[in-house]
């Protein structure tokens, strides 16, 4: 039978128990504390947080079979992943404070990292990407492949009632485009210019409207387009350069092809071979008890306790 005080430490102090691998816990003072980092100080859904718990602990389950076959981070790499963030100590402890981390957390972050590549390079180290699989990948997936035309586009946008920049741009020349349209003084809510190096269709509609970029991909090269209106906008156009769309060869393609699906498969592959650890690991994660009760926890928890004491 369970002591009164046994209940009384149940209701006002117990620590729950987020996830487990083997003996290597995972309560929610810990987490708590390691939260901020976590997240580097930015707000979160409880979801968000679920799902990072998840994340973390699948981590933990792969650094426990990283340890188990003796593999180790090499702590040359960590100090060159290191000197990203700063060639000082003073210049990285500015870059990881608005990150709510240590140089000592971020060094255990990148042997993290590293152990779990090292894992998973050996587990999958014999998974193969067969030419069927790339040319049957290839040729189900043609418009993955083609290469849309592109235009170099350089423009001056007013408003529809500008009369004066209507006037000043009559009878603008392509050879004398660049030159005039940089003479107007810029207003981001008013008369603006602008240049598009290679920009396909949909980019430039991103940044305009579909209904302009419709004309300007209409227009010929090397000639002044406009005014035309846009809603309560006009703007003249100059298509500096051109492509020609294509669709890709396999040939050309297959690079990215292999690389895709070998990515694919090795994580497939990867994910698998983890999942069968969890149990022989004594895997367990309780998302639960980020909002459970210590009372409601402590219950929940009693089995798994039991499991890590005895």
């Amino acid at each position: 039978m369970i002591s009164g005080s046994v209940l009384l430490f149940a209701g006002l102090f117990y620590n729950p128990l987020l996830f487990a691998v083997e003996e290597q816990t995972m309560r929610k003072t810990e987490w708590e504390a390691l939260r901020p980092s976590l997240f580097a100080g930015l707000n979160y859904s409880r979801e968000e947080e679920q799902n990072l718990l998840q994340q973390r602990s699948l981590e933990e389950l792969v650094l426990f079979k990283g340890r188990e076959l003796g593999i180790t981070a090499d702590e040359a790499a960590v100090a060159k992943q290191l000197e990203q963030l700063g060639t000082t100590p003073a210049d990285r402890a500015a870059v990881l404070k608005d990150l709510h981390m240590t140089e000592e957390d971020a060094k255990n972050n990148y042997r993290r990292a590293l152990v779990g590549f090292e894992l998973k390079k050996r587990m999958t180290q014999d998974m193969k990407v067969t030419e069927e699989e790339m040319l049957a990948y290839y040729n189900e997936n043609k418009m993955n492949f083609y290469v849309p035309e592109f235009r170099t586009i350089r423009y001056l946008r007013a408003k529809a009632d500008d009369a004066a920049t209507v006037s000043r741009m009559k009878g603008i020349t392509a050879a004398s485009f660049q030159t005039v349209i940089e003479q107007f003084q810029i207003d981001p809510n008013g008369r603006m210019h602008a240049w598009e190096e290679l920009a396909s269709q949909a980019a430039f509609a991103q940044n305009t409207s579909e209904q302009l970029a419709a004309f300007a991909f209409a227009q010929p090269k090397g000639k002044v387009a406009g005014p035309v209106q846009d809603g309560e906008w006009i703007y003249w156009l100059n298509i500096e350069d051109t492509t020609e769309p294509h669709q890709q060869t396999y040939q050309e393609s297959r690079q990215k092809i292999y690389s895709l699906l070998y990515q694919e498969k090795q994580a497939n592959q990867f994910r698998s071979w983890i999942e069968a650890q969890k149990e022989p690991a004594g895997y367990g994660v309780y998302p639960d008890n980020l909002t459970a009760s210590r009372w409601e926890a402590f219950w929940s928890d009693l089995p798994h306790n039991f499991r890590l004491l005895f």
